[in-house]
């Protein structure tokens, strides 16, 4: 499997995003006055700590190789205003790498991923590294351990909810037992100081669930089917605390490719370190030239020269 390095480089051009508005007339979902006043003081707070809001989502596209479903998945993205998409079970016979003035896709072929980068942090991509499964994600994490880290994607893992590891996982997981993936991911946690972020949130299971499957057509009728949370989001421990919310959205919202999975969203508040902490530059002392001293250094060097070729020559 190979898997796609994007580093970013965020600069003074990226901004936050724009205050939500209420809506007029008698529309059933009219965003309420004090609601409103909650959004546009988390906008006016995040603006005045100079930070940077980055949506990431990770999503399951296992049909995008259909004809039209990339473009449908591409304005669907635009739609939930996303910064970052990732898809994995791309599927594709052949690789794509396509740029334009609103997004880059890049996305590898056969059972591989992709990344979508929207038009806001476009002009902010430093480099893109491809790596595959010879080199391993070991190797690729060992060169990155300074770095702010974020891995998103199908794990097909499952965490106990039982289980706890400081700064790695907490224990609002909905599964029962860990599985063999979880275990791996969990060692790989603890020797890169990384942290399975979702774990650590709060909130109903209906925010969590990534994946679901009817055991039969009588639980389908009966309306009973298996849930479980295979998609996560492991970041780097150091920038946890810029990390607002991680959850999943319905199949109704998001669901380009008709996948068994649900899309799951991150919301990453980045400090702009260059506002924040401008360089200072060293003011250097402006240096006077001594014309007379030059000359004497010359004519010593001359002299020197002269004196080294005479004495090669007897």
């Amino acid at each position: 499997m190979f898997s796609i390095i994007l580093i970013l480089l965020l600069s003074n051009a990226a901004k936050a995003p724009p205050l939500s508005s209420a809506r007029t007339g008698n529309s059933r979902r009219e965003v309420m006055p004090s609601r409103l006043r909650n959004i546009k003081s988390e906008a006016k707070v995040n603006m005045e700590n100079n930070l940077v809001c980055v949506k990431m989502m990770t999503y399951n596209g296992r049909l995008i190789a259909k004809q039209g479903l990339l473009d449908r998945t591409i304005e669907e993205m635009k739609r939930l205003s996303t910064d970052i998409l990732v898809i994995t079970e791309t599927k594709l016979r052949k690789n794509i790498h396509e740029e334009d003035t609103n997004s880059i896709v890049i996305m590898k072929k056969g059972h591989d991923t992709g990344f979508i980068i929207g038009s806001k942090l476009k002009n902010q991509v430093k480099n893109i590294y491809f790596s595959n499964e010879r080199i391993g994600l070991n190797d690729t994490l060992a060169k990155l351990r300074k770095d702010k880290i974020v891995i998103m994607g199908d794990m097909n893992a499952t965490f106990s909810k039982y289980d706890s590891c400081e700064n790695i996982l907490d224990k609002f997981c909905i599964d029962n037992e860990t599985n063999e993936n979880g275990e791996y991911i969990l060692n790989l946690c603890q020797e890169y100081s990384l942290s399975l972020h979702q774990s650590f949130l709060r909130m109903r299971k209906s925010r969590k669930f990534t994946w679901t499957k009817a055991v039969s057509t009588e639980y389908i009728v009966q309306n009973k089917v298996i849930r479980k949370q295979l998609d996560y989001v492991i970041t780097a421990q150091k920038i946890r605390k810029h990390i607002k919310t991680i959850y999943a959205i319905s199949q109704w919202t998001f669901d380009p490719c008709c996948s068994d999975h649900r899309a799951l969203i991150m919301e990453w508040y980045i400090p702009n370190s260059e506002q924040q902490n401008p360089k200072k530059w060293k003011k250097e002392k402006i240096k006077i030239f001594d014309e007379e001293k030059a000359k004497s250094l010359l004519l010593n060097f001359v002299d020197n020269l002269v004196h080294a070729l005479n004495n090669n020559l007897n």
